[in-house]
């Protein structure tokens, strides 16, 4: 097998990852199970064994296959500085957590997590220059791959959310191929992909299409084909106007109801001055942030908890307990705090964004597409990491900034 079919397989492995992941989480969200109002008849959380353990076995095999066969190339890339302070910073959060925190399958994903992060982002970054041709024909392919996939997910999961038998939530890979169209500003398959979007009713997906939205708003302005503007523009009505002659059956919706039932607690907590209420605006996060720190200390703010550190969660005025152990927090900046430290945490974002910063600069200099489509990818994982805790595990993030550090290296040669 060589390179190119490695990375083939690699990548369409991921898909049926993806698929299985799909069908558990139609179930995990179903209605039955009634996440969204009574915890207790949540089905077990099995998302390590249906999403993170092939993930991770896929990138171990890829890993150690290019290490075999490819470490010419790999040995050919100069470590960035920062990646020996990161990788010291693990190795004190390990020592660290080996000796306060008990041992679990916890502690060894929180190292697992952000070695393979960076190990899959250096793969991308030294074989990129010497198979860019072949990147860039294949990622069109696997872009059309990935829609097909979204297309079906996205439909079955608004279907049964509309007919009130599914909450929210549910995981489907949207992020690549909507980048990718709206880099080569393919309005009719945008457009039906942000309507898939808005229909799921999932928050943070929507705030993390920014930076698609506001380069597609960006292109309206200026000189486009105009049958292309007249059918984007179209769809955009056609899709208002659905969600107008729909409205009175999308009140009785799951998704509906959880956004009204969060513009009422913001507006109460506003009125009222009430921490409580604006924590049940945040659904708990805010409580969820209190707990993780409220044993910290200064040192523990430098160098974070350790490796394997769970916090007991308890409500805003901490008078109830409502989950014994909890490993991660919504918000990843300060879930890289609480087992990393301020340190790793503010080195890993700089990193990310001055990554962002010089692909955004290099594609708009060159006019280069295929770049822009994973800068919208890294940026949209960025800001959505903001939401939940979905850097480390996510397939995209690593490989578009090895690929966005992969073009800037070959222009350097």
């Amino acid at each position: 097998m060589n390179t190119k079919t490695a990375i083939k397989v690699y990548f369409y492995i991921y898909v049926a990852i993806c698929i299985l992941f799909f069908f558990y989480e139609i179930k995990r969200f179903s209605i039955n199970y009634d996440i969204a109002y009574d915890p207790t008849k949540v089905i077990p959380n099995k998302v390590r064994f249906f999403y993170l353990l092939p993930l991770y076995l896929n990138n171990a095999w890829f890993i150690i296959y290019n290490f075999i066969f490819n470490w010419k190339k790999i040995k050919e890339i100069k470590i960035k500085k920062w990646t020996y302070v990161l990788f010291s910073i693990l190795l004190v959060c390990f020592i660290r957590g080996i000796i306060t925190n008990p041992i679990s399958e916890r502690a060894i994903l929180d190292v697992v997590k952000p070695f393979f992060f960076l190990l899959v982002f250096y793969l991308f970054f030294a074989l990129y220059p010497y198979y860019k041709d072949f990147f860039r024909d294949f990622f069109k392919k696997t872009a059309r791959v990935f829609l097909f996939l979204v297309i079906i997910f996205g439909l079955i999961i608004a279907i049964l959310i509309y007919n009130n038998l599914l909450h929210p939530g549910v995981f489907y890979p949207i992020l690549f191929p909507l980048s990718y169209f709206t880099a080569f500003t393919n309005y009719p398959l945008v457009g039906l992909l942000l309507i898939l979007i808005f229909l799921q009713g999932r928050r943070g997906i929507v705030l993390a299409l920014l930076p698609q939205i506001i380069f597609l708003a960006s292109l309206i302005g200026r000189k486009i084909l105009f049958k292309r503007k007249i059918l984007f523009v179209g769809i955009v009505v056609i899709s208002i106007g659905l969600s107008i002659v729909g409205m009175n059956k999308f009140k009785n919706t799951t998704g509906y109801k959880k956004y009204e039932k969060s513009l009422c607690y913001l507006t109460k907590s506003i009125e009222k001055g009430d921490i409580e209420l604006f924590d049940k605006f945040t659904t708990r996060r805010f409580a969820e942030v209190y707990s993780a720190f409220y044993t910290f200390d200064f040192i523990d703010y430098i160098i974070g908890k350790g490796v394997g550190y769970t916090y007991e969660f308890w409500d805003i005025n901490r008078e109830e307990l409502r989950q014994k152990k909890r490993g991660n927090l919504h918000f990843s900046p300060l879930s890289l705090v609480m087992s990393y430290g301020v340190v790793f945490m503010v080195l890993f974002y700089g990193v990310f964004a001055r990554c962002l910063v010089k692909g955004f600069l290099f594609s708009k200099k060159h006019k280069d597409k295929f770049i822009l489509t994973f800068c919208f990818i890294a940026f949209s994982y960025f800001i959505k990491s903001f939401t939940e805790f979905n850097l480390f595990i996510s397939f995209f993030a690593p490989i578009s900034l090895g690929i966005i550090e992969g073009q800037l290296r070959s222009e350097k040669k």
